[in-house]
């Protein structure tokens, strides 16, 4: 049989979550329905998609590359869905929104001008911050998320994705000999977080153990740590999409090349139920195409 797109969408949800439980909290279904579900849609398929054990969730290789595909297609039914909703006329009413200072600034800032301008009767309400406020106590529609957002209540749409670069300013990198040869070159270089980091900070790369590092400077928001990091203080993890100006004009270096670190999914999450207010819907649609010409 073909399989049933619900039965896809409910697939994708468990392995995100990477329980049934946690999946079925997140769709508001019993655990026993969500995988009879799961079930239904292997035998549609004619392959095993998870391997289940009593303690873990595992994907088999098939169900990896299945995953992907479903991710692309709730994507895409996602963005239908809003772009049809969003053309609907003029939008008023309230709509609160929260990011991380970084990519407020980056797009998020510009996607809420452009839709004021398109939707001049809106009120908007705009918070910077890092933390992740909780939505219900204040009063938030959006909230655009790095990663997947802690509160499985949430409802969420990919918004699109972006690399954490290891940054550091021109004159450090001159000071300490020139670019690392890896990670582990870093090791004695001065550091600067954020505090929603941790005490520590871990480093990536592809092809190369992590590296932890005790930062020298801790900041509690984006600007500082790029002020600092301008100031030769250290290096820094900086979202690539927030500081185009600066590696172009070369004051501040990327210290290893852009696909040699694992991109970073962002998020936009709300806590509507069914059928959020089309103000929502229709920003989540701005949002995704301010995000893609950044990237560009």
């Amino acid at each position: 049989m073909k399989p049933n797109f619900n039965d896809m969408m409910a697939f994708a949800e468990v392995v995100e979550t990477g329980s049934f439980t946690a999946a079925a909290e997140r769709l508001g279904r019993g655990k026993s329905s969500l995988s009879q579900s799961i079930t239904r849609l292997e035998s549609d398929l004619g392959v095993r998609l998870i391997q289940r054990t009593t303690r873990r969730l595992s994907l088999t290789e098939a169900g990896q590359r299945f995953y992907r595909h479903c991710e692309t297609i709730r994507e895409i039914h996602t963005q239908a869905l809003e772009d049809a909703r969003s053309q609907a006329g003029a939008l008023s009413g309230r709509l609160s929104i929260t990011a991380p200072h970084a990519l407020a600034a980056a797009f998020v800032r510009p996607a809420v001008a452009a839709f004021i301008r398109d939707h001049p009767t809106l009120e908007v309400v705009f918070h910077s911050d890092d933390g992740q406020l909780n939505l219900l106590d204040h009063g938030i529609d959006l909230a655009i998320r790095v990663d997947m957002p802690r509160d499985q209540s949430l409802k969420i749409s990919k918004l699109g994705e972006f690399r954490d670069l290891l940054c550091a300013h021109k004159d450090l990198v001159a000071e300490r000999g020139g670019l690392p040869g890896g990670l582990a070159d870093l090791k004695d270089w001065p550091h600067i977080g954020n505090q929603w980091q941790g005490a520590e900070l871990v480093y990536h790369r592809r092809g190369e153990a992590a590296l932890r590092v005790t930062p020298q400077v801790r900041c509690n928001a984006f600007h500082d740590v790029l002020g600092f990091v301008g100031d030769g203080l250290g290096v820094a993890l900086l979202p690539d999409i927030a500081i185009c100006e600066e590696l172009h004009s070369g004051e501040i270096r990327a210290l290893f090349p852009r696909d040699e670190i694992a991109p970073v999914a962002i998020y936009a999450a709300h806590a509507f139920d069914r059928f959020p207010p089309r103000r929502v819907t229709a920003f989540i649609s701005s949002l995704r195409q301010h995000l893609a010409q950044e990237l560009q």
